[in-house]
């Protein structure tokens, strides 16, 4: 149903507080589930982010009549993300006009999310999220909101819990959003999309329809109208409610194990000093490796604010860093978090200036990093040489031609930084970590093997600068001193099919 600016029966002429529901049995399952949850009570505040979409409007008519058994405070507010041009500004009057006819505040804000995109790095989708919430805490802390009401659904939930998934995401990731979180609420979390449109169509209730919600471009988009009605079709008619059934599981299994890290953190360490943590490192390495990275990624979570531009491998190298056998060592993570081992201590603080301004790394550092071959494209951080180790699977036509024997070292390096080698010859595991004494390798165009010392030595390569180029393995064999040279075992021949292209680059 498009927007109008005639109002349909259910609204009276003048302003009014409320309208008269026909859903009566929606109306109760929303007013239990808020109950249940602990959503409202007398004398709340209430912000309701009201796009003008089915989900938002659907909420907010839904808070006026609940309003009516527990009395509560509505406003509304409306983020103009500045992306359709005039379809956006149509939206901002829809609700603005929606907004009056209940005699409701209404705020409003226009920004330029193209922009912030651009700037941070975020997709549109996440700067729009971060701005719309932003906003959303703005007017709360102004005008004395007690919560904020936004309109996810359980298709969202759904949606969200695939697009996670996909991602690689751990059981944080897994949990899908909860009905309450902080201040913000989701009364409808439990009510499906189907639901919501029969009500606006059985109350006659008029909403703006947002025609980027159809564009495949948007992973969200392509999962809610591509890859959910293909896991319907051919898998589960149900998939959504066993989608959402999983994510209450994970999400109760989360808080049970919150707890258990919670335990442990008070055995391991005091509290939070400013920007800092102290713990103990013989607490911290009676810890299982599951228990070790969910307490680390807490105490970054709880410096940082959120866990955004940390990875599984920054996590896993905060973890190896706890086991390392130096006294003394440290890494540096995104969002200037460090994280320094100091004798019988580790430490984990949020620096208020740039760290690769600051003290240098250990001239020693210690890693290792087991890779997937299903895993391909991948791209992870080694964060204790601030460098970054890209892996694809590409095709020979893709492969630059490059002569099969070398007669010189420029011949064969194809750019110091970039290698290709022959991934049939390559077997698993497959490694990546720092030259270890003795380490061996047959550069390309050679008979025989080398040391990497001695490779080093006749390169010149400074000694406490050797660590900072790492050595790939395959199955203990080394085929790549990276941003150097490759293995004569895993050079590319004319019978070769599938080339692995390997991509080193630092910060530095």
């Amino acid at each position: 149903m498009e927007y109008s600016i005639t109002m349909p029966d259910c609204y009276s002429s003048k302003r009014q507080k409320g309208f008269e529901c026909r859903s009566k049995q929606f109306i109760e399952k929303i007013h239990r589930m808020t109950l249940e949850n602990q959503m409202l009570k007398p004398g709340d505040a209430v912000l309701a982010g009201v796009s003008g979409g089915p989900d938002s409007v659907c909420l907010l008519h839904l808070l006026i009549a609940l309003s009516r058994e527990t009395a509560f405070k509505i406003g509304v507010a409306h983020l103009n993300h500045g992306l359709r041009a005039s379809a956006a500004d149509q939206d901002a009057d829809f609700v603005r006009l929606l907004t009056n006819r209940f005699d409701l505040d209404f705020f409003y804000k226009k920004v330029d999310v193209q922009a912030a995109a651009e700037t941070t790095g975020l997709s549109l989708e996440e700067a729009g999220r971060v701005h719309r919430y932003a906003f959303f805490n703005e007017i709360s802390e102004a005008k004395g909101f007690t919560r904020i009401a936004v309109g996810h659904n359980s298709d969202d939930n759904a949606e969200l819990f695939l697009m996670n998934l996909l991602r690689g995401s751990g059981p944080s990731g897994l949990k899908g959003m909860q009905p309450v979180s902080g201040n913000i609420i989701r009364p409808l979390i439990q009510t499906n999309r189907k639901t919501i449109m029969h009500c606006l169509a059985e109350n006659q209730i008029p909403y703006r329809t947002d025609h980027t919600n159809t564009d495949s471009t948007f992973l969200r988009n392509r999962i809610r109208h591509e890859l959910l009605p293909l896991l319907e079709q051919n898998y589960n008619p149900a998939i959504r409610s066993a989608i959402n059934r999983m994510t209450e599981i994970f999400s109760s299994e989360q808080d049970w194990l919150n707890t258990l890290v919670d335990q442990s953190l008070l055995r391991a360490g005091g509290s939070f000093k400013q920007r800092e943590q102290e713990l103990s490192i013989a607490e911290l390495k009676k810890l299982k490796p599951a228990h070790l990275r969910r307490l680390l990624r807490r105490v970054i979570e709880t410096l940082k604010g959120d866990l955004r531009g940390i990875t599984y491998y920054h996590i896993d190298a905060a973890a190896r860093l706890v086991h390392n056998c130096r006294k003394t060592a440290w890494i540096d993570l995104p969002a200037r978090i460090r994280l320094e081992k100091c004798d019988h201590y580790l430490r984990v603080r949020q620096e208020s200036h740039n760290l690769r301004k600051s003290h240098p790394l250990p001239s020693t550092p210690v890693y290792r990093y087991t890779i997937n071959f299903e895993d391909f494209p991948i791209h992870f951080p080694i964060p204790e040489i601030q460098g970054y180790l890209s892996l694809s699977r590409i095709s020979r036509d893709q492969t630059p031609k490059f002569p099969n024997r070398a007669e010189s070292r420029e011949d064969y390096q194809h750019d110091q930084r970039t290698a290709y080698m022959d991934l049939d010859r390559i077997l698993p595991p497959l490694t990546v970590r720092n030259p270890e004494p003795g380490d061996r390798l047959m550069p390309l165009g050679m008979k025989g093997s080398q040391k990497i010392k001695d490779y080093f030595i006749n390169q010149k390569v400074p000694r406490q600068r050797r660590p900072f180029f790492p050595v790939l393995c395959s199955k203990n064999r080394l085929i790549w001193l990276a941003g150097h040279v490759v293995s004569e075992k895993v050079k590319i021949t004319p019978a070769s099919s599938h080339i692995l292209k390997a991509e080193f680059k630092t910060e530095k």
